[in-house]
């Protein structure tokens, strides 16, 4: 680390030409201005510090400089005309900085320029045509800027010995042009994330010496790719053109001129028939091709291929049939394979080592069989993903010897019990819900690296295993649905600290509340309805920090294993959340949702005035308990709220005029209480205008019901005519009304009587019509209490 008079003493040496302070703790400072006055520098490294401050315009004095490494600091401003003046320049490496503005003109100046880094800055602009007096460029690096304009400058400088041009990640758009004349030997072409469009010129088939070639997340939707833009790519080794929207026009008989390492076509269109040029791809260790509109079945010589596969993605296809039992066998180095969301059906393929496995969204049918000796298991599978099968049968206890990382079967026909094997299990996330799984939690689940464990909608039943509290880094837990059973335990609270959502709604736990459970400061979401609860709401739950944050996070990382295409899981969570009247699934939005549901329970005492303090609170329910009391007067202090429910239960007194500040509110019922007084308006509270939401609270009044509030003076009724009823000149005109009026309707009355008793059949349709009106009556109010007491 070097400061203050140490530097100042080199600016001293007059005749230093190398100067190299890279990756030193050189922070908050400028560039010294002395270091542009050393007239013999050639070679001069100051990356990788903090150096801040405007690019330095008396860097034009440094005329003997051949190389010059400012990357990775915080320099801004542009970059000044006076680097025109370098001419002896060959490396210049600005990448990582604070960079604004056009590239200079003067830049075409630098002649002997081999390699130019600009990348991952704010330069903006078009790239000026200068650059193509760079007849010694072998590297050009723009990638992550806002430069913009079309390719036809990039590719028209015909000159250019450039071998590397890397563009990506920037805004170009626009089509790519052709060019004529002399191609440059051009070995690296990279222009992805940008906005290119129209149609690809053939001639890029013609740059001999290409190896790598990306052209990945353009706007390329329709345009084609046909055999002649890889007519004479014979050293390619990477193709990327992946979430471009291209679409491949190559005939079943090509055979392509290269023999491609990696091949990414993700997103493009080469269906509906399954690639059959693949065939002739012998050293493929990465493909991709999925969502390619493929509807067909991959063929048997695929399995046998002798590629070097590690990376395999045919998902989000429409892929059938059935695949051999030793499909993935012949992929020996496999380190991912991912046929999620297609249409295979039949039984699962002997299982890989050493993979990570995505077979979801399919039909694979049958038991889970895993004929594999220990000793195969030496390259632990990381992840498997079988979801959304047709899986039946038990889960047999081999599965434990996996070593799998992630484990989900969940939507599957899985049954019997859970395998009480786990203590050796390196699995960090197990998914089985939605299953008919039965029996207790086995023990051994409590002495693994759990980070998140789902059981929810099976039949599991006995009480929660006390060895689930050494699970320490636990930060998801969903048991619902289940027949668990017995008190919630003290130790989810006191060992679990790293708990974000605990689901236990749907079961038949009983007894209080643990107040230990507010020892959960990271809780987001606490889902403890429809159970047997009792006693009073813990006041300390007013403690759950989560649940004021606004910003949160629940997802963890997952590492498969080391290879050159390790993938990096961020694993997502799924969550069935009841509120607003339904249920809804959360999954990339998750992270947001706050919710606290202890419906359906048999809680009583007040609602703790504590709760108001979460403040970034979403989703809040305790219908259907025995509460009592008034709603918190500060309830309105709860901002973020969406949604509202404190019906059947037996709250007294007035709504809080503060409830008008919820407006983010979009779902209330406060019905079946014994709430009084007016109904609050203003802001939110204006759009909720169904009477049911108030309705059983008798001694409520005020808009939407029909109840008028004392004090309110009653509308002025008036006459067919217009008139006011109340007006003196028309008093006369209203008895003459009411006294014509009396008779006829006495003798109205009796006639309808009089034809009843002459007439049996009309008699016997009114009767009828009574009765059909009472059943649906009858039907309508038993459906009603059958819902509130569910």
């Amino acid at each position: 680390m070097f400061q203050g008079l140490f530097l100042q003493t080199i600016g001293n040496i007059q005749n230093l030409q190398m100067l190299d302070l890279s990756n030193n703790e050189i922070f908050n400072t400028t560039l010294p201005d002395w270091l542009f006055h050393i007239n013999n520098l050639v070679a001069l490294n100051m990356s990788n510090n903090m150096f801040q401050g405007l690019f330095p315009r008396t860097i034009g004095n440094l005329q003997n400089l051949q190389k010059l490494d400012l990357s990775y600091n915080k320099i801004g401003g542009e970059i000044p005309t006076t680097i025109g003046n370098l001419t002896r320049l060959r490396d210049l490496y600005l990448s990582s900085n604070n960079i604004i503005g056009k590239i200079p003109s003067s830049i075409g100046n630098l002649q002997n320029l081999q390699e130019l880094d600009l990348s991952l800055n704010n330069i903006n602009g078009s790239i000026p045509s200068s650059i193509g007096n760079l007849y010694n460029l072998q590297k050009l690096d723009l990638s992550s800027n806002n430069v913009s304009g079309s390719m036809d400058v990039l590719l028209g400088f015909s000159g250019l010995p450039s071998k590397t041009m890397n563009v990506k990640e920037n805004n170009r758009n626009g089509p790519v042009v052709a060019v004529s004349g002399k191609l440059f030997p051009l070995k690296y072409l990279a222009v992805d994330g940008n906005k290119l469009s129209g149609t690809i010129p053939e001639i890029i088939g013609q740059f001999l010496e290409l190896e790598y070639l990306s052209l990945r997340y353009n706007s390329f939707k329709g345009v084609m790719m046909s055999e002649a833009h890889f007519a004479n790519l014979t050293k390619l080794n990477h193709l990327d053109l992946s979430h471009s929207l291209l679409s491949l026009n190559v005939s079943p008989q090509w055979v392509p001129p290269f023999q491609a390492q990696e091949i990414w076509l993700g997103s493009c269109r080469s269906g509906p028939n399954f690639p059959a040029w693949l065939r002739s791809q012998t050293k493929v260790s990465a493909l991709d091709i999925s969502d390619n509109d493929i509807s067909d079945t991959v063929p048997n010589w695929f399995w046998n291929l002798s590629s070097p596969i590690q990376f395999l993605d045919l998902s989000d296809n429409q892929m059938g049939g059935k695949l051999p039992h030793d499909a993935f066998e012949f992929f020996r180095s496999l380190g991912s394979i991912n046929l999620n969301s297609n249409y295979f059906d039949g039984p699962l393929p002997r299982l890989p080592t050493g993979s990570s496995l995505f077979l979801s969204e399919n039909s694979f049918s049958g038991p889970i069989v895993l004929n594999i000796t220990v000793s195969t298991w030496s390259k632990w599978t990381d992840s498997i993903y079988l979801s959304d099968n047709l899986i039946d049968g038990s889960i047999p206890p081999s599965i434990c010897k996996a070593q799998w990382e992630i484990l989900d079967l969940s939507d599957n026909h899985l049954s019997g019990v859970l395998p009480d094997c786990w203590s050796s299990s390196a699995v960090e996330v197990i998914i089985l819900s939605n299953n008919n799984l039965s029996g207790a939690i086995p023990a051994s689940m409590g002495y693994i690296n759990l980070k998140s464990l789902h059981l929810n909608s099976n039949h599991l039943s006995g009480e929660l295993p006390s060895s689930l509290k050494n699970s320490r880094d636990l930060v998801f837990l969903d048991l619902g649905d289940n027949e668990l059973s017995g008190p919630i335990p003290m130790w989810l609270g006191e060992s679990l600290s790293s708990l974000k959502v605990l689901r236990l709604r749907s079961n038949q736990f009983s007894g209080l509340i643990p107040p230990q459970l507010s020892h959960l400061a990271y809780l987001q979401v606490l889902d403890l309805a429809n159970n047997n609860l009792s006693g009073t709401i813990p006041p300390f739950f007013g403690n759950f920090s989560s649940m004021v944050a606004t910003q949160k996070k629940i997802s963890y990382t997952v590492s498969s294993p080391s290879t050159k295409y390790t993938v990096i899981f961020t694993f997502s969570e799924e969550l069935l959340v009841v509120t607003k009247g339904e249920g809804l699934h959360y999954t990339s939005t998750l992270s947001l949702v706050t919710s606290m549901d202890l419906s359906n329970n048999g809680l009583s005492g007040d609602i703790p005035k504590e709760l108001m303090k979460l403040t970034g609170l979403r989703f809040f329910n305790l219908s259907r308990n025995q509460l009592t009391g008034k709603i918190p007067q500060n309830i309105g202090g709860l901002g973020l709220l969406e949604s509202l429910d404190l019906s059947l239960n037996k709250l007294s007194g007035e709504i809080p005029s503060t409830m008008s500040r919820l407006t983010s509110l979009e779902f209330l019922n406060l019905s079946y209480n014994e709430l009084s007084g007016r109904i609050p308006s203003g802001n939110q509270l204006q759009t909720f205008t169904d009477p049911s939401i108030y309705i059983g609270n008798h001694d409520l009044c005020g808009i939407p019901l029909p109840i008028q509030c004392p004090g309110d003076g009653a509308p002025q009724p008036m006459s067919s005519s217009g008139w006011d009823v109340g007006d003196e000149d028309n008093g006369s005109d209203m008895t003459w009304f009411y006294m014509g009026m009396g008779p006829g309707l006495v003798a109205g009355f009796w006639g309808i009587m009089g034809v009843l008793y002459f007439k049996r059949s009309w008699r016997i349709a009114l009767f009828r019509f009574f009765d059909d009106i009472w059943d649906c009556l009858y039907a309508a109010m038993v459906a009603r209490f059958a819902r509130w007491r569910n």
